[in-house]
């Protein structure tokens, strides 16, 4: 899933879920995580988008989480 093309094609209220993991761990071993926490971070200072997250696992050690994207504006 491409997150730039996303943000240019959708329209407001629309929704992506953009990562499944644990982002605050993953980010620290996998460039790509790391890469897509900045691009997010960046929409969300420009007010294009806004996130959330589902917990789908929550574990002892390790919980798995849907991170969600809701486009702001058009």
């Amino acid at each position: 899933m491409n997150i730039d093309q996303w943000v240019m094609d959708a329209t407001r209220g629309d929704k992506v879920v953009y990562y499944t993991g644990f982002m605050a761990e993953d980010i620290v071993t996998n460039q790509e995580a790391k890469q897509l926490c900045k691009k997010i971070n960046e929409y969300c200072k420009l007010k294009l988008i806004t996130v959330t997250q589902r917990a789908l696992q929550k574990g002892h050690f390790k919980s798995v989480y849907e991170y969600i994207a809701f486009k702001l504006w058009e």
